[in-house]
């Protein structure tokens, strides 16, 4: 029986120090906000993204991919985005979302359709759509509502956002059925679950004219804030707000025990908590969910719980951004 544990591993009934760091690629030219692998026919990047400027790198080059205008979002301005049909897309909430066509010779561009007077807060690839979450038109916020793109011919991006287009697919709904805003969305097989503050929604294709379908999921239970949501084997395992906690579409099951979410939400600085996010480490069966400590700006501290082993690890962090 252990009270306590911080960089450490469990494995086998016996436990070990947590292995290190090491450098893996050339130093950032930009601080890091926002890191994904992209696979494309021939490669695979990693992306990386400040808070002004973008950059892919495959390992032996890196190249910028910012558009002529540079973003202007801030630390808090969250980054999301995701590949549909092998087109990343990105968003920060402060600028037009973007794509690249996975051409280095090429910097990203506006998605094509959007409306220059709206900005969208997150970005996910679902089925054969981009869909898009806390939209804002014209400067007026509309915190529950989701949008939709036109179905994506295979090999490109959708070609319109129009909702008013009854030729196509393209659409927009309010998910306000509970007070708490939008924050995250992320795929659960067939269905797209929508993370609010303290609920989760549902998204299904209808495949009719409604397009798709949205139900509330049982039990409380939402997302601290973005990229606070993971897919494993068990289901998506979600940093929630006063809990940590695995659902397959279900009532949500806490895999903290009372001490151990003690620790964490006491030591979360509610401050910067915003800035908080969950990584997999599949290889060994864990989760990272990475949080600043009370007084850090940055991700200072790691709650590492392995799921096949069911136990809790601490391991420091050295002011991780994303």
């Amino acid at each position: 029986a252990w009270s306590d544990a911080r960089n450490v591993t469990f494995k086998g009934g016996a436990f070990k120090r947590t292995a290190g760091q090491a450098q893996v690629f050339d130093a950032p030219t930009v601080t890091p906000y926002f890191v994904m692998a992209h696979k494309t026919a021939t490669k695979r990047y990693w992306v990386h993204a400040g808070l002004e400027k973008v950059f892919v790198d495959d390992g032996t080059a890196r190249t910028e991919i910012t558009p002529a205008s540079l973003f202007t979002g801030a630390i808090d301005d969250r980054w999301t985005g995701g590949t549909l049909n092998g087109i990343m897309g990105l968003t920060n909430g402060k600028d037009k979302p973007v794509y690249w066509d996975n051409n280095t010779a090429n910097n990203l561009a506006t998605l094509p359709g959007w409306d220059a007077n709206e900005l969208c807060a997150v970005l996910v690839p679902f089925k054969n759509y981009w869909v898009a979450l806390d939209i804002t038109k014209s400067t007026v916020r509309y915190p529950y509502m989701m949008k939709w793109s036109s179905a994506a011919v295979p090999g490109s991006v959708p070609t319109s956002w129009d909702e008013t287009d009854v030729t196509l697919e393209a659409g927009e709904s309010d998910i306000g059925e509970t007070g708490d805003l939008l924050v995250d969305a992320r795929p659960m097989g067939d269905a797209l679950i929508i993370y609010k503050q303290n609920s989760r929604v549902a998204v299904r294709q209808t495949f009719d004219a409604r397009i798709f379908s949205f139900q509330r999921l049982p039990g409380a239970g939402g997302a601290l804030a973005r990229g606070c949501v993971v897919e494993t084997p068990l289901g998506h395992m979600v940093f929630g707000n006063g809990d940590i906690y695995v659902h397959n579409g279900g009532e949500p099951q806490s895999i903290c025990d009372d001490v151990t979410r003690d620790f964490i939400f006491a030591s979360l600085d509610t401050a910067n908590g915003g800035r908080s996010f969950v990584v997999a480490n599949t290889a060994k069966n864990e989760v990272w969910f990475c949080y600043p400590e009370t007084g850090e700006t940055s991700c200072t501290l790691a709650a590492v719980y392995n799921y096949k082993g069911k136990t809790w690890t601490f391991r420091d962090l050295p002011n991780v951004t994303d």
